[in-house]
């Protein structure tokens, strides 16, 4: 009877502690539009995962939204992810469709207040494992309409 209820308070005290000591990083190294027969345009994402930790990510699942001038055109998810081993780097592709209805929003603004960069924020969520807690990240920066197109 002890062992039962001793089980659920060790599992929970285990997801509460800092696993890592330090937040791996994520940066996105390529944002540009695919090819499509589509209204919505395609997309493929680049990402790199920096890992500074001595214990390997071992990578479940991956939760993503890209929001370009606020506007939520991209959401996806992965499960087809990297093992980053301890101290190391690891890079994904992840290819992913726009929401038809914001991205005519976006391209409306775009028209109406045309400029040489814009502002994008990647939200992700990468799952490591039941009994460990995500790792969220936020990253915001520019990109040009040029290098969306190349």
């Amino acid at each position: 009877m002890a062992a039962v209820l001793i089980l659920p308070l060790g599992i929970s005290s285990c997801a509460s502690l800092n696993f890592w000591q330090q937040k791996p990083s994520v940066m996105v190294t390529t944002f540009k539009v695919l090819p499509t027969t589509d209204l919505a345009p395609n997309f493929m994402i680049g990402l790199h995962i920096v890992n500074p930790n001595s214990t390997a990510l071992k990578l479940e699942g991956l939760y993503y939204t890209i929001a370009i001038e606020g506007h939520e055109i991209v959401e996806g998810v992965s499960n087809k992810l990297p093992t980053i081993g301890a101290y190391d780097v690891g890079d994904i592709e992840l290819e992913a469709k726009a929401n038809l209805i914001n991205s005519l929003r976006l391209i409306a603004d775009l028209v109406n207040n045309s400029k040489e960069s814009y502002r994008y924020t990647l939200q992700a969520e990468l799952s490591i494992g039941m009994f460990v807690p995500s790792i969220h990240v936020v990253k915001e920066g520019t990109v040009s309409l040029q290098s969306l197109t190349r």
